[in-house]
């Protein structure tokens, strides 16, 4: 792998880590805002914010299915009532 390959995926991994679509088109804006961030891609400090990153992902997902689960249960609760009248309606 050359150093301008090798540079290149590091670019890639920063913009990643700045949740960029994509690697900027020049490769001096990337080294500024990487200096700007003060965020070196070494491979502890990368793998701690994907970590990181990870468990706020999880956590976010068990808030979302609990908001899920009460939601289903309210509209079951709610679905009961609303036959039990139309049964009475209906006699």
């Amino acid at each position: 792998m050359s150093m301008q390959q090798w540079n290149f995926g590091r670019n890639l991994l920063s913009c990643q880590m700045m949740q960029l679509p994509h690697a900027p088109l020049s490769i001096s804006k990337a080294k500024a805002k990487r200096k700007s961030l003060q965020k070196a891609v070494t491979g502890v400090k990368f793998r701690q914010i994907m970590i990181e990153r990870q468990k706020q992902k999880e956590k976010l997902e068990r808030e979302k299915q609990k908001r899920r689960e009460r939601a289903n249960k309210a509209r079951e609760r709610q679905g009961k009532g609303f036959e039990a009248k139309g049964e009475r309606r209906k006699e």
